[in-house]
């Protein structure tokens, strides 16, 4: 590992730090500063492409916020999928997959609202549509993936 890459480590981890300090006073978070460093530490080392890292900490914020007030909020699911519809709206196979996700899913949750929540189904969307940069699976196996959590 060369210095430049060791100085952009722990850069990355700073930032991510101090990102998740300010998030956790925003929305009344308590993390302990140990787990945000550990946390800061292992994103950082796994990537440092700034999509990823922003990824895994809206991630952990929006688990955070759902398991303490039991509800996802939209400003992180609406925006994602917006801005990622953006990003591959040349992307049709990608795209019809997600609306057939929503239609099926919105269509359940009419006629049975206890089955799953709103923000959930907008956060599957939205990570449906961030595996079209990451490019971890097929896009079916991949929503599949996720519905089996």
């Amino acid at each position: 590992m060369s210095s430049f890459q060791l100085y952009e480590i722990l850069v990355s981890t700073f930032a991510l730090y101090f990102f998740l300090d300010f998030a956790q006073m925003k929305y009344g978070l308590e993390l302990s500063r140990l787990f945000t460093l550990s946390f800061s530490v292992i994103v950082a080392l796994c990537s440092l492409n700034p999509f990823f890292q922003l990824t895994c900490v809206l991630l952990l914020l929006i688990s955070e916020i759902d398991r303490r007030d039991y509800r996802i909020p939209d400003v992180f699911t609406k925006s994602a999928i917006a801005i990622l519809v953006l990003v591959y709206r040349d992307e049709r196979d990608l795209l019809l997959l997600t609306l057939f996700w929503f239609l099926v899913m919105y269509t359940l949750t009419y006629f049975a609202p206890a089955l799953i929540g709103r923000g959930d189904i907008k956060l599957i969307a939205a990570l449906l549509l961030s595996n079209g940069y990451f490019q971890l699976l097929r896009n079916s196996a991949f929503l599949l993936g996720l519905i089996a959590l």
